[in-house]
């Protein structure tokens, strides 16, 4: 059996499909990127400019993350495993790019 990789065109465009429902924006080909390899379960670093997504990497990955474990034995192989209760802990140099994050992703969610 072959194993399944999210990193693939098939699983670019499986991530893709769910961001259309998950995600208010269209997902850039850098983001996509980092966020199926994350999916792969490799890690990744991404040194961006202010501005260019970082933190929506690590969003769009825990809506997917979160949405694959709750569709699993509709969408995912078999070969796949996520973990039952996923959290992520970011951590901002600056408190004011920690208050403009907030009041980011407060707005959009609203």
């Amino acid at each position: 059996m072959d194993l399944f990789s999210f990193s693939s065109e098939a699983g670019k465009s499986l991530v893709r499909q769910f961001l259309q429902d998950l995600w208010p924006h269209t997902p850039r080909n850098h983001q996509l990127e980092a966020v199926t390899k994350a999916l792969d379960g490799t890690d990744v670093l991404a040194i961006l400019p202010t501005g260019t997504g970082k933190t929506a990497i690590l969003t769009m990955f825990m809506l997917v993350l979160t949405h694959m474990k709750a569709h699993l034995d509709r969408y995912a192989p078999h070969s796949v495993r996520f973990p039952d209760d996923p959290i992520m802990v970011v951590v901002y140099p600056t408190n004011c790019l920690e208050e403009e994050q907030v009041r980011t992703y407060t707005l959009e969610t609203h």
